[in-house]
């Protein structure tokens, strides 16, 4: 059996830490939160899941972050994005792209 209070919303103290955490530069590179921080080990910024910015997930994170009120972060994320969206041809965002400037 699947225990229901671990669903929902996370509690205001979590989401903040968890917003600082996905806005630091090892995450965040301007472009994007990345898969995976940059000082880790493993981070590949061309490795699929090892450190590359997912367009349609950092709208999920954006989408969480105006949820509790993380205005300015939600707009940085969107504003890199569509920043980022400039350097790909016809500026349509593809699936992935590198999680370096």
């Amino acid at each position: 059996m699947i225990k229901t209070e671990y669903f929902g919303p996370a509690d205001a103290e979590k989401a903040r830490r968890t917003m600082q955490r996905l806005m630091e530069e090892d995450m965040f590179n301007g472009s994007g939160i990345r898969t995976l921080p940059s000082k880790e080990r493993r981070y590949n910024p061309v490795g699929h899941h090892l450190g590359t910015v997912w367009p349609h997930d950092n709208a999920l994170i954006a989408s969480g972050f105006r949820r509790y009120g993380f205005n300015e972060a939600a707009r940085r994320v969107c504003s890199g994005i569509l920043d980022a969206a400039r350097h790909f041809e016809h500026e349509r965002l593809p699936e992935l792209f590198a999680g370096f400037l």
